[in-house]
Protein backbone atom coordinates (compact mmCIF):
# COMPACT_ATOMS: atom_id res chain seq x y z
CA UNK A 1 0.00 0.00 0.00
CA UNK A 2 1.36 3.37 -0.96
CA UNK A 3 2.91 5.57 2.01
CA UNK A 4 1.07 9.05 2.04
CA UNK A 5 3.85 11.76 1.95
CA UNK A 6 4.37 13.71 4.95
CA UNK A 7 4.86 17.68 4.84
CA UNK A 8 6.18 19.57 7.82
CA UNK A 9 5.54 23.28 7.11
CA UNK A 10 7.56 26.11 8.64
CA UNK A 11 5.34 29.47 8.78
CA UNK A 12 5.77 32.82 10.82
CA UNK A 13 1.78 32.37 11.66
CA UNK A 14 -1.89 32.05 9.82
CA UNK A 15 -3.24 34.78 7.91
CA UNK A 16 -6.60 35.30 5.97
CA UNK A 17 -5.11 33.51 2.88
CA UNK A 18 -3.45 30.20 4.52
CA UNK A 19 -5.91 29.73 7.28
CA UNK A 20 -9.17 28.86 5.36
CA UNK A 21 -6.02 26.85 3.20
CA UNK A 22 -4.31 24.73 5.63
CA UNK A 23 -8.27 22.29 6.15
CA UNK A 24 -8.37 21.96 2.46
CA UNK A 25 -4.61 20.75 1.68
CA UNK A 26 -5.21 18.22 5.05
CA UNK A 27 -8.52 16.85 3.33
CA UNK A 28 -7.83 16.86 -0.51
CA UNK A 29 -4.21 17.16 -1.44
CA UNK A 30 -3.10 13.40 -0.29
CA UNK A 31 -0.89 14.74 1.84
CA UNK A 32 0.00 14.40 5.39
CA UNK A 33 0.16 18.05 6.45
CA UNK A 34 1.68 19.50 9.82
CA UNK A 35 2.30 23.15 10.24
CA UNK A 36 4.52 24.30 12.27
CA UNK A 37 3.89 27.70 13.40
CA UNK A 38 7.29 30.05 14.75
CA UNK A 39 5.28 33.14 15.70
CA UNK A 40 4.65 33.10 19.72
CA UNK A 41 1.50 33.95 18.84
CA UNK A 42 -1.18 32.64 16.38
CA UNK A 43 -4.18 34.18 16.16
CA UNK A 44 -5.30 37.50 14.90
CA UNK A 45 -6.35 38.38 18.19
CA UNK A 46 -3.16 38.47 19.22
CA UNK A 47 -1.06 39.71 15.98
CA UNK A 48 0.11 43.24 16.11
CA UNK A 49 0.51 44.86 12.38
CA UNK A 50 4.37 45.94 12.48
CA UNK A 51 3.45 49.00 9.76
CA UNK A 52 0.61 50.26 11.77
CA UNK A 53 0.74 48.79 15.05
CA UNK A 54 -3.02 47.62 14.38
CA UNK A 55 -4.29 44.06 15.03
CA UNK A 56 -6.39 42.28 11.77
CA UNK A 57 -9.77 41.31 12.27
CA UNK A 58 -10.16 38.28 10.39
CA UNK A 59 -13.56 37.14 11.75
CA UNK A 60 -14.96 35.28 9.41
CA UNK A 61 -12.22 33.28 8.38
CA UNK A 62 -10.84 29.93 10.74
CA UNK A 63 -6.98 30.01 11.40
CA UNK A 64 -6.62 27.11 13.17
CA UNK A 65 -9.22 25.43 13.06
CA UNK A 66 -9.16 21.70 10.81
CA UNK A 67 -5.48 20.64 10.85
CA UNK A 68 -2.51 19.20 12.25
CA UNK A 69 -0.39 22.54 14.28
CA UNK A 70 2.58 23.15 16.37
CA UNK A 71 3.51 26.06 17.86
CA UNK A 72 7.31 26.46 17.87
CA UNK A 73 9.35 26.99 21.28
CA UNK A 74 10.44 30.97 21.31
CA UNK A 75 13.58 30.11 22.56
CA UNK A 76 16.66 28.85 19.69
CA UNK A 77 17.97 25.61 21.87
CA UNK A 78 14.31 24.48 22.98
CA UNK A 79 13.16 25.58 19.13
CA UNK A 80 16.24 23.55 18.01
CA UNK A 81 15.27 20.04 19.92
CA UNK A 82 11.48 20.63 18.40
CA UNK A 83 12.76 20.63 15.22
CA UNK A 84 15.04 18.19 14.87
CA UNK A 85 13.37 15.82 17.11
CA UNK A 86 9.64 16.09 16.45
CA UNK A 87 9.05 17.97 13.35
CA UNK A 88 11.30 16.54 11.28
CA UNK A 89 11.56 13.12 12.15
CA UNK A 90 12.98 11.80 9.43
CA UNK A 91 10.47 9.13 8.54
CA UNK A 92 9.12 7.74 5.03
CA UNK A 93 7.97 10.56 2.29
CA UNK A 94 9.21 13.30 4.73
CA UNK A 95 9.35 16.93 3.02
CA UNK A 96 9.74 20.07 5.02
CA UNK A 97 8.25 23.01 3.39
CA UNK A 98 9.80 26.63 4.43
CA UNK A 99 8.19 29.79 4.04
CA UNK A 100 11.07 32.07 3.46
CA UNK A 101 14.54 32.45 5.10
CA UNK A 102 14.38 35.50 6.69
CA UNK A 103 13.54 33.56 10.12
CA UNK A 104 15.93 31.80 12.79
CA UNK A 105 13.40 29.10 12.75
CA UNK A 106 13.44 28.75 9.00
CA UNK A 107 17.11 28.44 8.80
CA UNK A 108 17.00 25.91 11.77
CA UNK A 109 14.25 24.23 9.78
CA UNK A 110 16.68 24.35 6.44
CA UNK A 111 19.44 23.06 8.49
CA UNK A 112 17.89 20.30 10.64
CA UNK A 113 16.51 19.15 6.75
CA UNK A 114 19.33 19.31 5.46
CA UNK A 115 21.53 17.23 8.10
CA UNK A 116 18.71 14.49 7.79
CA UNK A 117 18.66 14.51 3.93
CA UNK A 118 14.98 15.66 4.07
CA UNK A 119 13.87 17.24 0.82
CA UNK A 120 13.07 20.58 1.24
CA UNK A 121 10.79 23.19 -0.85
CA UNK A 122 11.08 26.54 -0.45
CA UNK A 123 8.14 29.01 -0.61
CA UNK A 124 9.43 32.84 -2.00
CA UNK A 125 7.77 35.66 -2.68
CA UNK A 126 11.13 37.73 -3.41
CA UNK A 127 10.81 39.72 -6.85
CA UNK A 128 13.24 41.94 -8.37
CA UNK A 129 11.44 45.46 -9.67
CA UNK A 130 12.90 47.52 -6.67
CA UNK A 131 16.23 49.45 -7.20
CA UNK A 132 18.84 48.63 -3.77
CA UNK A 133 22.40 49.37 -3.56
CA UNK A 134 24.97 47.41 -5.02
CA UNK A 135 26.64 46.27 -1.81
CA UNK A 136 23.31 44.81 -1.06
CA UNK A 137 22.72 43.61 -4.08
CA UNK A 138 26.06 41.65 -3.76
CA UNK A 139 25.30 40.43 -0.58
CA UNK A 140 21.65 39.17 -1.33
CA UNK A 141 23.29 37.01 -4.27
CA UNK A 142 26.09 35.66 -2.42
CA UNK A 143 23.11 34.27 0.75
CA UNK A 144 21.09 33.26 -2.27
CA UNK A 145 23.88 31.33 -3.92
CA UNK A 146 24.22 29.51 -0.94
CA UNK A 147 20.89 28.87 0.07
CA UNK A 148 19.32 28.10 -3.18
CA UNK A 149 21.44 25.10 -3.75
CA UNK A 150 19.96 23.02 -0.50
CA UNK A 151 15.92 23.28 -1.94
CA UNK A 152 15.18 20.13 -4.47
CA UNK A 153 12.17 22.69 -5.42
CA UNK A 154 10.69 26.52 -5.11
CA UNK A 155 7.00 27.21 -4.65
CA UNK A 156 6.82 31.58 -5.55
CA UNK A 157 4.04 33.18 -5.14
CA UNK A 158 4.13 35.40 -8.20
CA UNK A 159 5.66 35.30 -12.00
CA UNK A 160 8.03 38.11 -10.64
CA UNK A 161 9.27 35.51 -8.76
CA UNK A 162 9.18 33.05 -10.96
CA UNK A 163 11.48 35.08 -12.93
CA UNK A 164 14.04 36.35 -9.87
CA UNK A 165 14.73 32.20 -9.62
CA UNK A 166 15.55 32.07 -13.55
CA UNK A 167 17.42 34.30 -13.07
CA UNK A 168 19.32 32.94 -10.27
CA UNK A 169 20.12 29.91 -12.28
CA UNK A 170 17.27 27.68 -11.39
CA UNK A 171 15.86 25.35 -13.65
CA UNK A 172 11.97 25.27 -14.67
CA UNK A 173 11.03 21.87 -13.60
CA UNK A 174 12.14 23.17 -9.50
CA UNK A 175 9.50 25.99 -9.81
CA UNK A 176 5.60 25.39 -8.95
CA UNK A 177 3.25 28.00 -7.54
CA UNK A 178 1.79 28.84 -4.14
CA UNK A 179 0.37 32.42 -4.74
CA UNK A 180 -0.86 34.33 -1.25
CA UNK A 181 -4.32 32.81 -2.69
CA UNK A 182 -7.62 33.50 -1.13
CA UNK A 183 -10.58 31.72 -0.96
CA UNK A 184 -12.36 32.63 -3.88
CA UNK A 185 -15.54 30.87 -3.94
CA UNK A 186 -16.12 31.93 -0.61
CA UNK A 187 -15.31 35.66 -0.89
CA UNK A 188 -17.21 35.67 -4.14
CA UNK A 189 -20.47 34.27 -2.74
CA UNK A 190 -20.06 36.90 0.22
CA UNK A 191 -19.79 39.72 -2.21
CA UNK A 192 -22.56 38.75 -3.82
CA UNK A 193 -24.45 38.38 -0.79
CA UNK A 194 -24.10 41.88 0.02
CA UNK A 195 -24.36 43.30 -3.35
CA UNK A 196 -27.85 42.44 -3.22
CA UNK A 197 -27.59 45.02 -0.23
CA UNK A 198 -25.92 47.63 -1.82
CA UNK A 199 -28.42 50.54 -1.55
CA UNK A 200 -28.27 49.95 2.49
CA UNK A 201 -24.89 49.32 2.76
CA UNK A 202 -24.05 52.54 0.85
CA UNK A 203 -26.64 54.64 2.96
CA UNK A 204 -24.81 53.67 6.25
CA UNK A 205 -21.91 55.45 4.37
CA UNK A 206 -23.64 57.98 3.41
CA UNK A 207 -23.50 57.34 -0.31
CA UNK A 208 -25.98 57.17 -2.77
CA UNK A 209 -27.01 53.96 -4.92
CA UNK A 210 -25.74 55.74 -7.64
CA UNK A 211 -22.44 56.78 -7.30
CA UNK A 212 -19.85 56.04 -8.37
CA UNK A 213 -17.52 54.33 -6.12
CA UNK A 214 -13.45 54.28 -6.65
CA UNK A 215 -12.29 51.73 -3.29
CA UNK A 216 -8.94 51.51 -2.14
CA UNK A 217 -7.77 49.08 0.56
CA UNK A 218 -4.29 50.40 2.05
CA UNK A 219 -1.97 50.38 4.82
CA UNK A 220 -2.06 54.13 5.42
CA UNK A 221 2.10 53.82 5.11
CA UNK A 222 4.03 55.50 2.49
CA UNK A 223 5.14 52.62 0.76
CA UNK A 224 1.31 51.58 -0.50
CA UNK A 225 1.11 54.71 -2.06
CA UNK A 226 -2.35 55.91 -0.20
CA UNK A 227 -0.86 59.82 -0.45
CA UNK A 228 -0.47 59.51 -3.92
CA UNK A 229 -3.71 58.40 -4.58
CA UNK A 230 -5.54 60.76 -2.61
CA UNK A 231 -3.31 63.43 -4.40
CA UNK A 232 -4.65 61.70 -7.81
CA UNK A 233 -8.37 61.68 -7.01
CA UNK A 234 -8.60 65.20 -6.09
CA UNK A 235 -6.43 66.51 -9.13
CA UNK A 236 -8.93 64.64 -11.41
CA UNK A 237 -9.30 66.78 -14.07
CA UNK A 238 -12.87 68.80 -13.82
CA UNK A 239 -14.79 67.10 -16.72
CA UNK A 240 -14.26 63.80 -15.52
CA UNK A 241 -17.62 62.46 -13.58
CA UNK A 242 -17.44 62.91 -9.90
CA UNK A 243 -16.78 59.67 -7.76
CA UNK A 244 -16.92 59.09 -4.51
CA UNK A 245 -13.62 58.12 -3.15
CA UNK A 246 -13.72 55.13 -0.80
CA UNK A 247 -10.08 54.70 1.22
CA UNK A 248 -10.41 51.94 3.78
CA UNK A 249 -7.76 51.54 6.13
CA UNK A 250 -5.62 53.17 8.94
CA UNK A 251 -2.05 53.94 9.86
CA UNK A 252 0.87 56.62 10.49
CA UNK A 253 -0.59 58.27 7.76
CA UNK A 254 -3.94 58.77 9.04
CA UNK A 255 -3.87 62.53 10.17
CA UNK A 256 -2.33 63.37 7.05
CA UNK A 257 -4.66 61.96 4.27
CA UNK A 258 -7.68 63.22 6.50
CA UNK A 259 -6.24 66.70 5.92
CA UNK A 260 -5.86 66.63 2.72
CA UNK A 261 -9.22 65.27 1.77
CA UNK A 262 -10.91 67.80 3.90
CA UNK A 263 -9.08 70.80 1.94
CA UNK A 264 -11.07 69.17 -0.85
CA UNK A 265 -14.30 69.86 -2.84
CA UNK A 266 -14.40 65.98 -3.75
CA UNK A 267 -15.73 63.28 -1.49
CA UNK A 268 -13.31 60.83 0.85
CA UNK A 269 -14.48 58.39 2.89
CA UNK A 270 -12.48 56.84 5.37
CA UNK A 271 -14.23 53.31 7.07
CA UNK A 272 -11.18 53.17 8.83
CA UNK A 273 -9.07 49.72 9.44
CA UNK A 274 -11.89 46.92 8.80
CA UNK A 275 -12.94 43.23 9.61
CA UNK A 276 -12.34 40.94 7.03
CA UNK A 277 -15.95 40.93 6.80
CA UNK A 278 -16.87 44.29 6.26
CA UNK A 279 -13.77 44.78 3.71
CA UNK A 280 -16.16 42.27 1.82
CA UNK A 281 -18.84 44.33 2.15
CA UNK A 282 -16.72 47.60 0.84
CA UNK A 283 -15.58 45.42 -2.30
CA UNK A 284 -19.39 44.49 -3.08
CA UNK A 285 -20.67 48.10 -2.94
CA UNK A 286 -17.56 49.46 -4.91
CA UNK A 287 -17.10 49.96 -8.59
CA UNK A 288 -13.60 50.39 -9.35
CA UNK A 289 -10.66 49.40 -7.26
CA UNK A 290 -7.10 51.41 -7.49
CA UNK A 291 -3.98 49.80 -5.73
CA UNK A 292 -1.11 52.76 -6.13
CA UNK A 293 1.41 50.99 -4.11
CA UNK A 294 5.00 51.80 -4.38
CA UNK A 295 6.76 48.63 -3.02
CA UNK A 296 4.05 45.72 -2.51
CA UNK A 297 5.81 41.98 -3.68
CA UNK A 298 2.15 41.36 -4.30
CA UNK A 299 -0.84 42.90 -3.17
CA UNK A 300 -4.03 40.45 -2.05
CA UNK A 301 -6.36 43.03 -2.57
CA UNK A 302 -5.72 43.22 -5.91
CA UNK A 303 -6.98 39.56 -5.98
CA UNK A 304 -9.51 40.20 -3.87
CA UNK A 305 -10.83 42.67 -5.82
CA UNK A 306 -11.07 40.55 -8.96
CA UNK A 307 -12.77 38.02 -7.27
CA UNK A 308 -15.47 40.60 -5.93
CA UNK A 309 -15.53 41.12 -9.98
CA UNK A 310 -14.06 44.75 -9.71
CA UNK A 311 -12.40 46.37 -12.91
CA UNK A 312 -8.85 47.64 -11.61
CA UNK A 313 -6.28 49.82 -11.57
CA UNK A 314 -2.78 49.54 -10.47
CA UNK A 315 0.68 50.41 -10.36
CA UNK A 316 3.17 48.09 -12.03
CA UNK A 317 5.03 48.18 -8.17
CA UNK A 318 2.68 45.93 -7.24
CA UNK A 319 3.66 42.52 -7.95
CA UNK A 320 -0.32 41.23 -8.01
CA UNK A 321 -0.46 43.86 -10.94
CA UNK A 322 1.48 41.65 -13.27
CA UNK A 323 -0.37 38.70 -12.71
CA UNK A 324 -3.83 39.19 -11.51
CA UNK A 325 -4.43 42.68 -13.92
CA UNK A 326 -4.27 42.51 -17.54
CA UNK A 327 -4.25 45.72 -19.52
CA UNK A 328 -6.76 47.26 -21.13
CA UNK A 329 -8.32 43.60 -20.28
CA UNK A 330 -9.82 44.41 -16.93
CA UNK A 331 -8.47 47.28 -15.89
CA UNK A 332 -4.98 49.66 -16.25
CA UNK A 333 -1.66 49.21 -14.95
CA UNK A 334 0.27 52.54 -14.50
CA UNK A 335 4.22 53.56 -14.15
CA UNK A 336 4.02 53.59 -10.24
CA UNK A 337 6.63 56.15 -9.65
CA UNK A 338 4.87 58.83 -11.94
CA UNK A 339 1.73 60.45 -10.00
CA UNK A 340 0.47 61.81 -12.95
CA UNK A 341 0.09 58.47 -14.49
CA UNK A 342 -1.96 57.49 -12.01
CA UNK A 343 -4.67 60.83 -12.82
CA UNK A 344 -4.32 59.79 -16.34
CA UNK A 345 -5.02 55.86 -15.49
CA UNK A 346 -8.30 57.06 -13.20
CA UNK A 347 -9.81 59.33 -16.05
CA UNK A 348 -9.64 56.93 -18.59
CA UNK A 349 -11.41 54.31 -16.39
CA UNK A 350 -13.72 57.16 -15.88
CA UNK A 351 -14.26 57.63 -19.90
CA UNK A 352 -14.90 53.83 -20.30
CA UNK A 353 -17.26 53.36 -17.56
CA UNK A 354 -19.63 51.48 -20.22
CA UNK A 355 -16.99 48.88 -19.81
CA UNK A 356 -16.57 48.44 -16.36
CA UNK A 357 -19.48 45.20 -16.20
CA UNK A 358 -17.36 43.66 -18.69
CA UNK A 359 -14.02 43.95 -17.16
CA UNK A 360 -15.29 43.22 -13.94
CA UNK A 361 -16.04 40.00 -15.17
CA UNK A 362 -12.90 39.70 -16.71
CA UNK A 363 -11.19 40.03 -13.28
CA UNK A 364 -13.28 37.41 -11.90
CA UNK A 365 -12.33 34.65 -14.65
CA UNK A 366 -8.48 35.63 -14.56
CA UNK A 367 -8.42 35.36 -10.33
CA UNK A 368 -10.05 31.51 -11.02
CA UNK A 369 -6.65 30.54 -11.80
CA UNK A 370 -4.86 32.26 -8.07
CA UNK A 371 -6.88 30.24 -6.07
CA UNK A 372 -7.06 27.59 -3.31
CA UNK A 373 -7.53 24.72 -5.76
CA UNK A 374 -4.46 25.99 -7.98
CA UNK A 375 -2.30 25.67 -4.50
CA UNK A 376 -3.43 22.42 -4.13
CA UNK A 377 -2.35 20.98 -7.76
CA UNK A 378 0.88 22.79 -7.41
CA UNK A 379 1.71 20.94 -3.94
CA UNK A 380 0.97 18.27 -4.68
CA UNK A 381 3.68 18.43 -8.12
CA UNK A 382 5.85 20.12 -5.40
CA UNK A 383 6.22 17.17 -3.04
CA UNK A 384 6.34 14.50 -5.53
CA UNK A 385 8.80 16.37 -7.69
CA UNK A 386 11.08 16.42 -4.13
CA UNK A 387 10.67 13.24 -3.00
CA UNK A 388 11.56 11.83 -6.94
CA UNK A 389 14.52 13.99 -6.83
CA UNK A 390 15.50 12.54 -3.28
CA UNK A 391 15.09 9.04 -4.18
CA UNK A 392 12.41 8.85 -1.76
CA UNK A 393 9.55 8.55 -4.14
Amino acid sequence: MPVTPRLSFFVSHPTQFEGPLYPKIASNANIELEVYFWRTQITSNFLVDRETGLTPEWDCLPQTEGYVHFLLPPQISECWRFINDRALDPREKRVALINGWNSKAALLALFAAWRKKIPVIFRLDTVDIYPVSRLVSLRRALVRSLLYRVPAAFMVTSSLTRNHLRQNGISEERIFMFPYAIDNQFVSEMANHHRQRRAELRKDLGIDCEDIVIMSALKFVPREGALNLLRAFIRLPPKDLSPTLLLVGDGPQNAELKDWASQSKRKVIFPGWVSYSRLIELYAISDLFVHPGLREPWGCSVQEAAVCRLPIVASDLVGASHDILQHNVNGLIYDGLDEKALIVAISTMLAKIGSWKQMGEQSYLIAQDWGHDKVISELKKAVEYALTKSGTA
